[in-house]
């Protein structure tokens, strides 16, 4: 299940901005290919929305 969030992802980005000042991220051979399996996956738009994710774990938990 991946989560389409916005404003999570601008937090990413700065948190690695900050961690990275030169602008150059390395990324391994596996997360790299995380990344392109999560950006396929956004493109043929089989996400979900924090809010759905959150409904359908208080539906199973019972909250």
């Amino acid at each position: 299940m991946a989560v389409n969030d916005e404003r999570l992802l601008e937090d990413i980005e700065a948190l690695l901005n900050n961690r990275c000042p030169d602008d150059v991220l390395y990324f391994s051979f596996e997360l790299r290919d995380k990344i392109d399996n999560a950006l396929e996956q956004m493109q043929c738009k089989e996400v979900v929305s924090t809010e759905e994710v959150e409904n359908r774990l208080s539906r199973w938990s019972g909250k």
